[in-house]
């Protein structure tokens, strides 16, 4: 049970691409996503080594934004970056680009994705430095959640930090300041749990 550690080296296009790393997902056996400061690296466990992105020009954008969040969604990876969300198709090698704008309320609120969450029903929730907003599955555009009902909390005002769906179907939110909140999804309400 040894440690090791990975960090970037700028004569090795091999290592990892920064050394703030803020999100992990597993795509395959042979493939870690790691989301950095810096952008996106692959790292295959059974080599113990990187894999440089640079050269792919459909994730190219992946490795020059910084990688704030990531989900799974089947073949889908959801990745929230400084510059807005994008949606990895890993069948068609494709990737679609969100952002927000500001005169638009069928986009992001922020373009800082700090948070993912796939929920149950494959809806995508993205929390953000300026509020929540989610697609319903088969959808391209996202509403905006502009106030959490039973307790007056301006979510378009607060930043997003963490996304959690539980047993029962609730989304859970939490905030950078503001506590934590639950949405109930049968009643639509959010219940404020500050102490």
């Amino acid at each position: 049970n040894r440690f090791h550690r990975f960090l970037p080296e700028k004569a090795d296009s091999l290592s990892i691409s920064g050394n703030q790393v803020r999100a992990l997902i597993p795509v395959s056996e042979n493939e870690l996503w790691v989301g950095t400061g810096k952008g996106l690296s692959v790292f295959n466990p059974k080599t113990g080594s990187f894999t440089d992105l640079g050269t792919d020009p459909v994730l190219k954008p992946l490795t020059e934004t910084g990688i704030l969040s990531m989900a799974r969604d089947n073949s889908l990876i959801w990745i929230g970056t400084v510059n807005g969300l994008y949606a990895y198709d890993q069948e068609r090698k494709t990737l679609l680009y969100y952002q927000s704008k500001s005169d638009d309320n069928q986009t992001l609120p922020d373009n800082q994705v700090t948070s993912i969450l796939v929920d149950r029903n494959r809806n995508i929730w993205a929390g953000t430095e300026n509020g929540l907003a989610m697609m319903k599955a088969g959808s391209n555009s996202f509403s905006r959640i502009s106030e959490l009902a039973s307790s007056g909390f301006q979510v378009s005002d607060n930043s997003i930090k963490a996304l959690l769906e539980d047993d029962r179907g609730y989304i859970w939110v939490g905030t950078f300041g503001d506590g934590l909140y639950i949405l109930n999804r049968e009643s639509g309400k959010f219940v404020s749990m500050k102490h």
